[in-house]
């Protein structure tokens, strides 16, 4: 009798049953895993105990990747694939030495992409496609030598950076500044903006008055008589309410 699981998932386990071996009842049973590891659809039916793999691809998980993903320093595969999880790649993931495989493709991870993977010299297959990282792609010796070096980024428009052919431009490298802080400086800017206009409008009509005798004879008596008519009307006014009261 065979009992197979019924689902397509990446990762599952047969059981095989003997039964009739002569007048007796003899129960053998070898344990299979399917694994989805390197790119590669692998069978295991011995050694199953000694392996160290994290396969979750294909379900419906959110959330995002903890940072004591890092105490796991003997995880060999990582498969994390075809999900929601979302937020950032920890750095903590420069801490699994013994990586081999790490698979987080199609998923809404954002961000930049940690530098510390490419301290992983175990290192020989990498998959961040379609995802929402960005910044320029991290150097190093180890993620030189993966293969295929451009479908591992692919479906993260701003990344950029070699082996991709977008460049990273000065603008692409400085991090947005959040919406409040940017109002913030737009106000500042625009009161440091008018305050010099003022201050600069106050020097020229100084240095026109400096250079200029007629006009400041003219300005002179044209505040002269605003003067006299304003004290004039004040004046009136204040006899006129006298007056009525």
């Amino acid at each position: 009798m065979v009992v197979a699981p019924q689902d397509d998932d990446s990762l599952s386990d047969i059981v095989d049953y003997d039964t009739s071996i002569g007048d007796a009842d003899v129960v053998s049973y070898t344990d299979s895993s399917l694994v989805v590891m390197k790119g590669q659809q692998l069978e295991f039916t011995s050694g199953i105990m000694y392996m160290v793999n994290f396969d979750l691809s294909c379900n419906s998980l959110t959330g995002h990747i903890p940072e004591e993903i890092g105490k796991l320093t003997a995880l060999k595969n990582l498969n994390l694939s075809w999900n929601h999880l979302s937020g950032i790649i920890p750095e903590s993931i420069g801490e699994v030495h013994a990586l081999e495989s790490l698979d987080l493709s199609h998923n809404e991870f954002g961000g930049e992409i940690p530098a510390s993977l490419s301290v992983l010299l175990s290192l020989i297959h990498l998959n961040l496609s379609y995802n929402n990282l960005t910044g320029r792609i991290p150097s190093g010796n180890q993620l030189q030598t993966l293969s295929d070096q451009a479908s591992i980024y692919m479906g993260n428009p701003d990344l950029c950076g070699p082996p991709l052919s977008k460049n990273c431009s000065e603008t692409d490298l400085i991090p947005a500044a959040p919406e409040g802080h940017k109002r913030g400086s737009d106000t500042v800017f625009f009161f440091l903006a008018m305050g010099s206009g003022y201050v600069m409008g106050l020097w020229i009509i100084f240095i026109l008055f400096l250079f200029k005798k007629n006009w400041r004879v003219f300005c002179f008596s044209f505040y002269d008589r605003l003067y006299d008519w304003v004290y004039v009307q004040m004046a009136l006014s204040w006899a006129f309410m006298r007056r009525m009261g």
